[in-house]
């Protein structure tokens, strides 16, 4: 019908029209293209120009399509660029594909007759496969149509960064135009991404399928068992052995989905590799369905917590913000609490989780019987050398747990003439440690020197269930000696209580409950106070004699805490303090510096505790990029 345009987004724009509509006579007829060459979205890009025999279509008189000695003449602009005669074998045919064009970017060619594309990927045929289950033991997982077609990876979804069978799904391209099967090669990535680099399809190939060895049952779950992949060519052509346009994309590690994007030109990609680093644990979002922790603000405090641990931050004493320890009797809903109803959550632990120990026979606040002595020393020498230094120094304290994170955290933050301090500490459900993520920055506008951050508490260690208010204090590591540092406060030990076993290791067989500070930075050092010989004093009956015990450090600068720390493997028996510690140095105007430590409430043997906390510090390999590209155009083929 003559004046009728028909227009194309999605083939870049194109519009075609009839010009002129001759149904009788000889014509002649002509259509009008605009906007060839600017497809990118396959399977739109070929155009077929076809006469149709219309007059005498169904009679017998009538001259036929073969014999009408048709022409066809293609213009570009003014320009005469070919002309197609009608084909005499054609017989009895009404139809003649006259001519194809490939209206692809960057293509724009015209062909004679009727022609294919090459084998090809499109937003328009995708799919989506579930590894649910096949990443759970050693093989292959492949993308396949659902009548078992070649596909090729567009997008992956993994749940969990750390855990290879968390790797859930795979979103896949269904691959157009191609044979029943795919040339594919098995490609070795041994190595190559535990050794933090690119696994790589060779060039011109595309992912469809990945193989991991062990499995979700043995004891290593990362990415590094990612050993091979099922690389796939699309088409059969020389020109294929290369990619078409690549960009690589970030992975946002444990968040679920990442898929390929197009090209700025609009062509879909697919998947050719893989890249892996390794993160610290808290540098990792990972997706979680298990039970939620526990948080809570109050009028007297901020409260986070778990299946194991509890712990409250006090906010009735402004002058003290940022230690932990409250004195409320009436706690947050879902908050376990000390044994017997005692007034106040400072670290208190379950080693059989308070959900199942309701009648809290095994929980322990260790350091909330006595005085309470717990808190942070933050200070620094300014350029006269002069110290500035406090404690518990906090502004605010303020619960930063979302409704869908899977740890519950507090952050507190404080601000002593240039420095700038945030503290967060966080735990997870299962949790039976916290961590303490610390930021020191100068907001100065000169050097501050010696930068210190201290926590330091006064262990009690299980005297909430009628034990002791001292405790065995070891010096478990040094950096110097260890390649990491920590300091562990226990129950006392049989002999101490003249060969009786104390109440809770004799609930807890045989085994004390242990406050432990550790942290693998090589700035951290730990220690503990000893009551030394001098310290004791006899003051008559019916006293006798007393210790005159420190519960807490002099300041950043105390020497037992930094400077002249006990050496590893020293144990004593004390009721002083115990203590974390850093020097971050020199911080010049706007640096900053983060350092971490783990305080673990437990009551397992100290060599088993070590061991969950240097699983909880070890870097884990993920995911981190992904390489995607197009599909190098090909040539046209015979339909």
């Amino acid at each position: 019908q003559t004046g009728k345009v028909g227009y194309s987004d999605r083939a870049g724009g194109l519009q075609v029209s009839l010009d002129r509509d001759a149904t009788m006579g000889y014509g002649p007829e002509t259509t009008t293209i605009k906007n060839s060459g600017n497809c990118t979205l396959m399977g739109c890009c070929l155009i077929k120009y076809k006469v149709h025999h219309f007059i005498g279509e169904d009679s017998t008189e009538s001259p036929s399509l073969s014999t009408s000695e048709a022409i066809v003449t293609m213009y570009q602009g003014s320009k005469e660029v070919a002309r197609y005669h009608v084909p005499t074998c054609l017989g009895g045919e009404t139809w003649w594909t006259v001519l194809t064009i490939d209206a692809t970017f960057g293509q724009n060619q015209l062909y004679v007759g009727s022609k294919l594309r090459a084998p090809y990927i499109t937003p328009l045929a995708i799919g989506q496969v579930s590894w649910a289950t096949s990443f759970d033991v050693a093989r292959w997982s492949m993308v396949a149509t659902p009548t078992n077609g070649p596909a090729v990876v567009r997008g992956l979804s993994m749940t969990a960064a750390a855990k290879l069978h968390h790797l859930e799904a795979a979103i896949y391209y269904e691959v157009r135009e191609a044979s029943d099967s795919l040339a594919c090669e098995e490609v070795s990535w041994t190595g190559t991404l535990a050794a933090e680099g690119w696994a790589l399809c060779p060039g011109g190939t595309y992912l469809a399928g990945l193989y991991r060895t062990g499995s979700k049952y043995d004891e290593v779950h990362g990415i590094e068992q990612l050993e091979a992949a099922k690389c796939c060519m699309l088409a059969e052509a020389e020109s294929a052995a290369e990619w078409g346009e690549c960009h690589e994309q970030s992975i946002v590690a444990g968040s679920g989905w990442f898929e390929c994007q197009e090209t700025a030109n609009g062509s879909a990609t697919a998947m050719v590799g893989l890249h892996a680093s390794k993160l610290q644990p808290w540098e990792i979002n990972s997706k979680y369905d298990g039970p939620s922790p526990k948080h809570a603000t109050t009028s007297g405090g901020v409260y986070i917590g778990g299946e194991h641990i509890e712990i409250g931050f006090q906010t009735h004493n402004v002058s003290e913000l940022g230690k932990m320890g409250t004195v409320e009797t009436s706690l947050p809903s879902g908050f376990s609490g000390r044994v017997d109803g005692k007034p106040g959550i400072g670290y208190v632990g379950n080693i059989l989780g308070f959900s199942k120990d309701p009648d809290k026979t095994m929980s322990v606040d260790y350091f909330n019987p006595g005085v309470k002595i717990e808190g942070f020393h933050i200070g620094f020498k300014d350029g006269t050398g002069q110290v500035v230094q406090c404690k518990n120094c906090a502004s605010e304290v303020i619960d930063t747990t979302s409704h869908d994170d899977t740890t519950a955290s507090v952050r507190s933050k404080s601000t002593l003439g240039g420095l700038y301090v945030t503290q967060d500490v966080s735990v997870g459900y299962y949790d039976k440690y916290f961590t303490t993520r610390v930021m020191l920055k100068n907001i100065g506008t000169t050097s501050i020197e010696n930068v210190r951050y201290v926590r330091a508490v006064d262990a009690d260690t299980d005297k909430d269930q009628d034990g002791s208010y001292w405790a065995w204090c070891t010096v478990v590591g040094t950096i110097e000696v260890n390649g990491w540092a920590g300091v562990g406060c226990e129950s006392l030990k049989t002999g101490d209580y003249g060969g009786i076993e104390p109440p809770f290791r004799a609930k807890n067989g045989g085994v004390g409950a242990i406050l432990l500070y550790f942290s693998d930075d090589p700035r951290a050092k730990a220690s503990f106070d000893v009551v030394e010989d001098e310290e004791w004093e006899y003051v008559g009956p019916p006293i006798g004699w007393i210790a005159h015990k420190d519960l807490e450090p002099e300041g950043v600068y105390d020497p037992r805490v930094y400077d002249s720390p006990y050496p590893q493997g020293v144990a004593n028996k004390t009721d002083g303090f115990m203590s974390i510690a850093f020097d971050v140095g020199t911080l010049g105007p706007g640096e900053n510096t983060t350092l971490n430590f783990l305080t673990a409430l437990d009551a397992r043997p100290v060599v088993d505790v070590l061991t969950s906390l240097h699983d909880a510090v070890r870097p884990v390999l993920t995911l981190d990029k992904t390489k995607c590209c197009s599909v190098k155009p090909q040539p046209v083929r015979d339909a």
